[in-house]
């Protein structure tokens, strides 16, 4: 398969849903699916239960083989704010 017929993926994952869209080739902006799946409670971490929707959105929207880029909730992310060095001007 060529590299320019591969799809293309734009995720979204969020401490409540996900959504997954799956692009048409060549085009880059037509939507040929798209799905979305809400992230489960429980005692599970986080990260394994918006894993697992993942997988349902994903296989809601026929995935296949191509590039994705993934956009990430501010829930999802841990900051770390570090002291200036001095030696850096």
């Amino acid at each position: 398969m060529s590299r320019l017929w591969a799809e293309s993926w734009r995720i979204g994952l969020g401490a409540d849903r996900v959504e997954a869209l799956r692009l048409r080739p060549f085009t880059r902006a037509q939507v040929a699916a798209q799905a979305s799946a809400s992230v489960q409670g429980g005692p599970a971490p986080l990260a394994d239960r918006v894993a697992a929707a993942l997988g349902l959105a994903l296989a809601e929207a026929g995935a296949g083989r191509g590039q994705a880029r993934v956009v990430l909730s501010n829930d999802l992310v841990h900051y770390a704010v570090l002291p200036w060095p001095a030696g850096i001007t």
